[in-house]
């Protein structure tokens, strides 16, 4: 092998390491812009945040089903109010900014539910206009997530 080869073996190496370089930095960039960070400043911190908006929405939506459950005489709407509830639980936690504000919407979501809920008598209708407000911005997070 010559020295001419070993120089364009070299060269070539190196711009293959200085092209992963750039484009590993170009996607942190693109990763970071819109996320949030957690109290220490971590990503992982950011998801026990995201965690813990998840569960407390969770928790409340829950226990205002349950305080509620025997003055709600309509099956299907008790059937959706179930669904919203299972879909509640399970979401998944996100660094995204745009999330974190949208599970905070679903916060403000579920307190007009409990305005709704909190009336002297339950009207299906509001209930299901409250209702219809978190499922709408559970699809909001799930089309931003």
């Amino acid at each position: 092998m010559t020295t001419g080869q070993i120089i364009g073996i070299v060269a070539a190496v190196v711009a293959v390491i200085v092209i992963a370089v750039v484009v590993a930095v170009v996607a942190k960039r693109k990763s970071v812009k819109g996320d949030i960070k957690g109290k220490d400043g971590s990503r992982m911190a950011a998801i026990d945040t995201s965690r813990e908006i998840i569960a407390r929405n969770s928790k409340s939506y829950d226990a205002l089903v349950a305080l509620y459950d025997e003055k709600i005489t309509d099956a299907e709407l008790k059937d959706k109010l179930a669904v919203c509830g299972k879909d509640l639980r399970y979401l998944a936690p996100s660094v995204k900014k745009s999330i974190y504000a949208i599970d905070e919407k679903i916060s403000d979501k579920i307190d007009d539910l409990k305005v709704a809920f909190s009336k002297k008598e339950i009207d299906a209708k509001d209930v299901e206009e409250a209702l219809f407000a978190v499922r709408k911005a559970l699809g909001d997070r799930s089309v931003e997530y």
